[in-house]
């Protein structure tokens, strides 16, 4: 009787273990899945922010070009040579300033900044909506978004928004 009690209880306690290996194995998969989902989106949000930098770079440039040519030919009242024949002499060195900017000035903070205003503010972009997680993940990632967001709550501060769905 007594092997049959102390069996009864060391598989209770063995199921209670294996209930919670399960849980903190769930709860590892979730946290890995979000955590790649929030790099994932940091990086196009980042692209996206490098290229919105060269479009303003390049616009600048070319509106400095077409401002120059305007001006000159209104200036010498002649329509050839046109100044744009020059334009391989002038992109090098602009392109080297915007490098220099970017290796010792403080475009990579504009970027930074920029990307996160992408990710915070741009709700309308592709990368922004909620992921699509396996079923059986599902109603795990339920409960501890919402016990993670009941304690962000009791701390005051704002709930996350949903980043699976």
């Amino acid at each position: 009787m007594g092997q049959y009690l102390f069996g009864s209880l060391s598989d209770r306690v063995l199921k209670e273990v294996e209930e919670k290996q399960k849980q903190a194995l769930i709860q590892q998969q979730l946290i890995k899945l979000k955590s790649m989902k929030r790099r994932r989106d940091y990086e196009i949000a980042t692209r996206l922010a490098t290229t919105r930098d060269r479009v303003w770079w390049l616009g600048g440039f070319y509106t400095v070009m077409g401002g120059v040519s305007f001006a000159r030919m209104l200036y010498l009242r002649r329509f050839d040579p046109l100044p744009l024949n020059y334009l391989p002499y002038i992109i090098v060195p602009f392109w080297m300033t915007y490098l220099v900017d970017f290796a010792y000035g403080t475009k990579a903070n504009r970027i930074d900044r920029e990307a996160r205003k992408i990710l915070t503010q741009e709700q309308g972009h592709w990368f922004n909506e909620p992921i699509e997680i396996p079923e059986l993940l599902k109603p795990h990632y339920h409960r501890i978004f919402e016990e993670n967001n009941r304690k962000l709550i009791s701390e005051g501060k704002e709930p996350e928004k949903h980043w699976a769905k």
